[in-house]
């Protein structure tokens, strides 16, 4: 299947030759979807919300090239790749980030923006070795802020946009 975009651990496809109504497929981690392009609303499946409210904004955004995409697609030509939510969108970065209990952390961003977010459940759900890590409090204790991304020793991050988006 097409992939037509790729952004914030999130695929976006169109498959040749598919059923009416005109919509594309977003897949995020083993969570799969098939969103409507004119309504853009889902079809069938389901994405964690805070990934299917990216997608959609993304998706709201370049609607025309989703529509002119399928039009192509059902006629058996070449797609055209859209670009991904982090071109054009907003830059984002974490000015300071502190440690709570339970996998919480507290940051603050540099447009002011501050707030308290809870990881444990999006450990918990992970599909990625490094950040099912980050369950063990020993690791998750390691978090270190390099150029404004939160990070870990073991090597596992989460984009500043990420964190931006649920605080």
């Amino acid at each position: 299947m097409p992939e037509l975009s790729r952004f914030f651990g999130m695929a976006v496809s169109m498959q040749p030759n598919d059923t009416e109504p005109p919509h594309f497929h977003l897949t995020y981690d083993d969570q799969k979807a098939s969103i409507d392009i004119e309504s853009l609303t889902v079809i069938e499946g389901d994405v964690e919300p805070l990934a299917m409210d990216i997608a959609l904004e993304w998706a709201e955004i370049y609607q025309v090239e989703l529509r002119q995409n399928w039009k192509i697609l059902q006629n058996g030509g070449r797609f055209k790749r859209i670009e991904p939510l982090e071109k054009g969108y907003f830059v984002m970065e974490v000015e300071k980030a502190e440690l709570r209990d339970d996998f919480c952390l507290y940051l603050e961003f540099v447009d002011g923006r501050t707030g308290e977010v809870s990881l444990k459940k999006t450990l918990q759900n992970s599909r990625m070795p490094a950040h099912k890590d980050l369950l063990d409090p020993a690791i998750f204790n390691t978090m270190s802020l390099d150029h404004g991304v939160v990070c870990w020793a073991n090597g596992a991050d989460f984009s500043p946009e990420f964190f931006y988006m649920i605080c």
